[in-house]
């Protein structure tokens, strides 16, 4: 698919989430240009509407997706779909790509697709994710799948993370050229679904339950573990996703984990992280539930 690259961020970005008051007037504002569409102002209303608990309307996204290959409208879809969408929604993803994901093999759909569900942290988007991943055909540059595999069955960057193994092309004798290589999928499908089994088995909720790094999400414990870790940590994806959880399930604004330049403010976290404690009982969230603004998220 051929994208544009528009000169517009992303509203769900590490500065900005969910908490986008006055964003479709500003968007209605803005001057009209060819590439201008009515899913960029769509897409801040089905925000609002899953906010208000209305979200089996964010299955409106799919055919959006579908009529605009853009990078900036999906990495926006994307991240609502993954933090908000019914499971009945995500499910649809894969039948509705079908053709660019196992077909035509798109690159650019295969990588989005298979974020999108694993973002979600539902156990049982592993198997489609794995799927997708069979059909990969550059090896090259889509890490993607199992850095977010990892993020879900993995307390830390382990097997799972580093991906298949590397088969050499023979005709590379010296062993220099990183294009010429193939996958050895099959073990490492194999330790994904061993890994996902054995999580699936373990979940009160089995494959509907929702994970982050290898154990149920548990809202209370997320937000400790991270308010005692933060002043430390890296400024890495694991933060990015820690924030992305937490003010998704609780609806509590967490602009304060980046500054301006989306950079990570550890001081800015501690205090949003407090606050939360001090705003939010984070005891009432069910362990291996989704939510979001503190509603769950249907099945």
């Amino acid at each position: 698919m051929t994208r544009w690259r528009r000169p517009v961020r992303p509203f769900l970005s590490r500065a900005q989430l969910f908490h986008l008051e006055g964003e479709a007037e500003s968007r209605r504002a803005l001057p009209r240009t060819p590439h201008d569409r009515p899913a960029d102002i769509r897409i801040v209303e089905l925000l609002f509407a899953a906010r208000d608990g209305d979200f089996h309307a964010l299955a409106a996204l799919i055919p959006l997706m579908q009529q605009h290959d853009d990078d900036a409208f999906w990495g926006e879809a994307s991240s609502l779909l993954s933090s908000a969408a019914p499971a009945s929604v995500l499910r649809a993803l894969v039948p509705a790509f079908a053709s660019a994901l196992f077909e035509t093999r798109d690159d650019v759909v295969q990588s989005w697709i298979a974020e999108t569900l694993l973002n979600s942290g539902l156990l049982w988007t592993v198997r489609e994710a794995l799927r997708i991943m069979a059909a990969q055909t550059d090896r090259t540059t889509m890490f993607a799948i199992p850095a977010r595999l990892s993020l879900l069955l993995e307390p830390a960057p382990g097997p799972i993370f580093n991906g298949a193994q590397k088969i050499a092309d023979s005709s590379d004798v010296h062993g220099l050229d990183d294009r010429d290589f193939t996958c050895d999928d099959a073990p490492y499908i194999d330790g994904v679904m061993r890994a996902y089994a054995a999580k699936r088995d373990a979940a009160p909720l089995g494959d509907d339950a929702a994970l982050a790094f290898g154990v149920p999400i548990d809202i209370e414990a997320l937000a400790r573990d991270t308010l005692e870790t933060i002043g430390g940590a890296a400024d890495d994806e694991r933060i990015a996703t820690v924030r992305t959880i937490l003010e998704g399930y609780t609806g509590f604004d967490l602009a304060r984990f980046y500054d301006r330049k989306a950079i990570l403010d550890r001081n800015g976290a501690i205090g949003a992280l407090e606050a939360l404690f001090d705003a939010v009982d984070l005891t009432a969230y069910p362990p291996g539930r989704r939510m979001f603004f503190g509603r769950p998220v249907p099945d």
